[in-house]
């Protein structure tokens, strides 16, 4: 560096307050393209690809405007790159973001309501947020007009929420691994360590039966790894089976012993024989099931609690053993608890169940800790499943579902001591305040870019963390230092 950084600092802290409207604007205009990846049909799918390209050639522009040079490679990942120099420090982040869930209070998902202080939608946290604050922070860089020893690479891939990342996957093949790599899609100040991360689909096939109740439908969770906010299941009750009036009087009892979540239940059809329930839960991030109300649980819970086994031997035994299982949510029942001092336990969550009348399909998204393994994961679901009773022709089986499987990373210290110094005195320039070395439960690109840490956005002391959280925001002051922070930190490793 050619200038101490309180020079530099102070040249950055008066490009984000002139630019204060332009900052603001850019992320609530990044949040308004739906990019939500993962669609179960060909039109959810055709919407995210438009998406994805509209937003990748609105970010050209933006990168076009502050002297950056873009690119598209193959399978889609956006390069954007500040500087002109052979090395690089890059800085991995993602376009794509999960279902938005309903219940929003400003504005929709992805109007990015600028509201009472906060930048409201999907992606205003993760990660579009992060996004916009790291262009932003190149962009002050690059007009202080101070030579570069190192350009910035911005490697943004379409599939991290969906664990589909062939794309960042071939940005480093083929670009190159940069020297060290800034994750901003963790947690403030440095985040040390990340647990694993596998996704386990149980399968199950149950032969029909004359039971006097038949399970049509069972439905729950967009994606594998949100905790499920809501869950439908539509039953034919026929003679035989409960009456209506023990249905509802079975729904009066369960309620008050269920008091963080709601079960609706309605009637259709003549003698009013058919029955459709809905669970209402709490959404969060499937790292923390523990931050949620899972309502394909409790929705499980009431049907086994109600109906028994006037839905067939075969299916009772069945829910009923998956709903005791997921209730384990450190994966105990299933034989792969394990617990370190670092990372904490292991963690799963039933994110996703369906069941069309015969088959039914659950996935587990399991976050092992050190020690563990994502095969580990998947040989001990398999292993818990012979033990399940299975009666009525019930087959069961589970395999891992995509391609993303990740083991825990513990980041190598000594090794990166550059980029932790950079970010630590980032951090005491912009906040005040000692950095801490933290670990998460979720999973990032860390884990494809060698030397990597993760440094943001969220900093529990000023913001909640929301990710995949209905009504998820940011405040504008958060925004505004998060630009900051990058700045800093990007113009030590850079400059």
């Amino acid at each position: 560096m050619t200038d101490t950084p309180k020079s530099l600092g102070d040249s950055l802290r008066d490009w984000v307050a002139e630019h204060r409207e332009t900052i603001i604007q850019g992320l609530s205009r990044l949040i308004q393209f739906p990019t939500v990846s993962g669609g179960e049909t060909e039109e959810e799918r055709r919407g995210f690809e438009r998406s994805i390209g509209e937003a990748q050639l609105w970010l050209m522009g933006e990168a076009d405007r502050w002297g950056m040079r873009t690119r598209r490679l193959p399978l889609g990942a956006l390069i954007i790159e500040g500087g002109e120099a052979s090395e690089c420090i890059g800085v991995p982040l993602h376009l794509d973001v999960v279902p938005p869930g309903e219940g929003w209070r400003h504005g929709s998902p992805f109007s990015g309501t600028v509201e009472e202080g906060q930048i409201w939608g999907r992606g205003a946290q993760d990660n579009k947020g992060s996004l916009m604050a790291v262009l932003h922070a190149v962009a002050a860089i690059l007009t202080t007009g101070r030579t570069l020893r190192r350009q910035v690479r911005l490697i943004i891939g379409n599939g991290e929420e969906t664990g589909e990342w062939e794309d960042v996957v071939q940005a480093r093949d083929t670009e190159g691994s940069p020297t060290l790599c800034i994750v901003p899609d963790s947690s403030f100040p440095l985040v040390i360590a990340e647990k694993g991360w596998t996704n386990i689909e149980v399968r199950a096939h149950c032969e029909e039966s004359s039971a006097p109740v038949r399970l049509e439908r069972l439905w729950s969770g967009d994606r594998p790894n949100i905790v499920p906010d809501l869950a439908e299941a539509e039953l034919i009750v026929g003679e035989g089976g409960p009456s209506r009036d023990d249905v509802m009087g079975m729904l009066a009892v369960f309620g008050p012993e269920h008091e963080e979540h709601s079960i609706e239940v309605r009637w259709s059809g003549p003698g009013s024989e058919r029955c459709h329930a809905v669970a209402h839960g709490k959404r969060a991030h499937g790292s923390s099931p523990h931050r949620g109300r899972n309502a394909a649980l409790d929705l499980l819970s009431f049907l086994c609690s109600t109906f028994g086994d006037g839905m067939g031997e075969g299916v009772h035994a069945l829910l009923s053993q998956l709903e005791s299982d997921c209730h384990d949510l450190n994966g105990g029942a299933w034989g792969i608890w394990g617990d370190d001092e670092l990372l904490g336990p292991s963690t799963v969550n039933l994110g996703t169940l369906r069941w069309d009348g015969t088959e039914l399909r659950a996935v587990l998204n399991i976050r092992p800790t050190r020690g563990q393994t994502a095969e580990g994961a998947l040989q001990g679901v398999r292993s818990r499943l012979t033990a399940w009773h299975q009666p009525g022709g019930l087959r069961l089986s589970a395999d891992r579902m995509g391609k993303g499987h990740h083991d825990p990373l513990i980041v190598d210290t000594e090794d990166l001591a550059e980029s932790i110094t950079a970010c630590s005195e980032a951090w005491r320039a912009v906040t005040g305040t000692e950095p801490k070395h933290l670990t998460m439960s979720g999973t990032t690109y860390a884990k494809v870019f060698p030397r990597s840490i993760g440094f943001g956005p969220c900093w529990d002391e000023e913001e909640p963390g929301l990710f995949h959280q209905v009504d998820e925001r940011i405040p504008v002051a958060s925004h505004l230092r998060n630009v900051r922070l990058y700045a800093e930190a990007l113009g030590r490793l850079i400059l």
